[in-house]
């Protein structure tokens, strides 16, 4: 009977104990914008959002998947010139910047893979 309850529980200590997943880590992203009025376009896990008249305090944040596209486009709607810019953050740290000086219709794009 010993024998019998020590091969049950070394049988369960390999199929409960050995059968960890390993946790994929945190993708928190983050998309900010740079400018007084602009029409924002953004990938958030395949699906492609849109807002129209915002300013340098629009800002969202999602979590994202494994080997998912992160893209953020910010465009100048504000008739006068001015630069635009936009930044791709993961886990707090910036993962993309780029800021764009064109005058009046001034448009920045930045994109990455989330590894």
């Amino acid at each position: 009977m010993k024998k019998n309850l020590t091969l049950l529980l070394i049988f369960g200590f390999f199929l409960f104990g050995c059968n960890k997943k390993n946790k994929e880590p945190n993708r928190q992203v983050t998309y900010k914008i740079e400018c007084t009025d602009c029409f924002v376009v953004w990938e958030e896990n395949g699906t492609q959002k849109n807002i129209q008249h915002v300013n340098s305090s629009w800002t969202t944040t999602f979590e994202g998947m494994k080997d998912s596209l992160v893209l953020l486009c910010a465009m100048n709607t504000s008739g006068s010139p001015q630069g635009v810019g936009a930044t791709i953050m993961l886990n707090g740290d910036t993962l993309k910047h780029a800021i764009n000086y064109c005058p009046i219709s001034g448009t920045v794009v930045v994109s990455d893979t989330l590894q």
